[in-house]
């Protein structure tokens, strides 16, 4: 599959490298603008309907800008993605509530699910891009790996609490609750967004009374 408007007829839009990491404070403002205003456009457009003339009229810049830093729009759409995935770390705080013993289990959780809340409803295009993760493979990539370490994360930090199960067990344990956890929040912030805070909350204490069944 190509996109004529953002590729060349010998480029592939596999190749989704930057073309040039930004150095200077001037360069990665202008990436920053970039992905910024890729985001917003992805509420507004569709993946199919994004291209880099819409981002250059929307962000004020030219065409020949973006390309200086990405090689077509799935570069960029890819570069907000992995953004995406470092920031949610710091809403998490990397899980690392779940291995400080001097907080209750639950109160664990209850930070994890309030951090991640917090963080991402100020994102922009947050619900925009969560729709493009499921239209790019190349994000759904990055996804799928940044869950599996998400997962092995929360497997060991309950294993500090008393989690002790079959290994198998313990995996899809991890599994379910970042993959349960994260459908609930897309719900929330796409069909759901009149009742959002009720389904955060409620997304909480299921994931709260589940583990009491294995930690208490």
């Amino acid at each position: 599959m190509k996109n004529n408007a953002d590729l060349g007829n010998n480029q592939s839009v596999r190749d989704l490298d930057p073309r040039k990491n930004p150095q200077t404070d001037q360069s990665k403002e202008t990436v920053k603008l970039i992905l910024d205003t890729t985001a917003e456009l992805l509420e507004e457009v569709s993946v199919n309907d994004f291209n880099t003339n819409l981002l250059a009229k929307r962000a004020g810049i030219g065409v020949r800008t973006i390309y200086r830093y990405f090689p077509n729009k799935l570069a960029v759409i890819t570069a907000l993605g992995q953004r995406w995935a470092d920031k949610e770390l710091e809403w998490l705080n990397n899980f690392n509530d779940l291995f400080d013993m001097n907080l209750d289990w639950r109160e664990a959780i209850t930070r994890i699910f309030d951090g991640y809340a917090s963080g991402a409803s100020q994102e922009i295009g947050a619900s925009g891009l969560r729709r493009a993760v499921k239209a790019v493979p190349e994000l759904r990539e990055i996804e799928s790996q940044t869950n599996k370490d998400a997962a092995e994360r929360v497997r060991n930090g309950l294993k500090k609490h008393g989690l002790a199960l079959p290994e198998k067990r313990e995996i899809a344990l991890g599994c379910a609750f970042i993959e349960a956890a994260a459908a609930v929040y897309d719900f929330a912030w796409s069909e759901g967004k009149e009742y959002a805070d009720e389904l955060i909350e409620e997304n909480k204490l299921i994931w709260i009374n589940h583990l009491a069944t294995y930690l208490d």
